[in-house]
C-alpha cells in the first residue's frame, strides 16, 4: 500500500542515493586499510553477500514502520477460534481441541503455533509444507505467530484454522 505515489520516484532517488553512498563509503574504507588491489577481493566479496542479508534488513525497517504508523496494517479478517485458552506471562491465545502448546527450547520461544499476515510454502524432502505468519509490533518488539503445516489435507483450511487462532492472540505489554 503506498500513501504517496506521486512521492514514489523521490523515494527511488534518495534510496538510490543511500545505496550509492554506502558503495562509495566501503570502497573508501577499505582502500584506507588495504593496498588497492588486495582491497578489490573484500570489496567483492562484500557486495556479492550483501544480497544475502538484505531481505532481513528490509524486514526490519519493515518493523520500524509499522511501530511508527500501525495504521498502515489492515485489520486481521478472521473469525476468532473457540478452544482452550492458553495463557503465557505476555500474550494469551486459544487453541482449538487436539491442539497443544509446543516449544522448541528456542530461548525467547514462548510457543510455537497484530498484524502481518504471510503465507508461504514449498515442498521439502518430498513433502508439501505450508507456513502462515502473523507478525506483530508492540512498542519496538517484533514478535511472530507462525503455524507449519505439513502435507496437510486441505491447504486452505488449515490456512484459515491458523488465521482463527491468531485472531484471538492478546498480547500484554510488560510496565514500563
Amino acid at each position: 500500500m503506498l500513501l504517496a505515489p506521486d512521492l514514489l520516484p523521490l523515494a527511488g532517488a534518495v534510496t538510490l542515493l543511500a545505496i550509492v553512498r554506502a558503495i562509495v563509503g566501503l570502497a573508501i574504507n577499505l582502500r584506507a586499510l588495504l593496498p588497492p588491489a588486495v582491497a578489490l577481493v573484500p570489496f567483492v566479496v562484500m557486495l556479492s553477500t550483501s544480497a544475502l542479508v538484505m531481505g532481513d534488513q528490509i524486514s526490519r525497517v519493515r518493523f520500524a514502520g509499522y511501530a511508527i504508523a500501525p495504521q498502515l496494517v489492515d485489520d486481521l479478517r478472521a473469525t476468532p477460534m473457540s478452544g482452550t485458552t492458553f495463557e503465557a506471562t505476555d500474550f494469551t491465545i486459544i487453541l482449538p481441541a487436539g491442539w497443544k502448546n509446543v516449544t522448541s527450547g528456542a530461548q525467547g520461544e514462548a510457543a510455537r503455533y497484530v498484524a502481518v499476515d504471510d503465507q508461504y510454502g514449498g515442498t521439502y524432502q518430498g513433502r508439501r509444507v505450508i507456513y502462515r505468519q502473523f507478525t506483530a509490533v508492540p512498542r519496538t518488539q517484533g514478535l511472530a505467530l507462525i503455524f507449519h503445516f505439513v502435507e496437510p489435507a486441505n491447504e486452505q483450511a488449515s490456512l484459515a484454522e491458523a488465521a482463527s487462532i491468531a485472531a484471538t492472540w492478546r498480547i500484554r505489554e510488560a510496565p514500563r
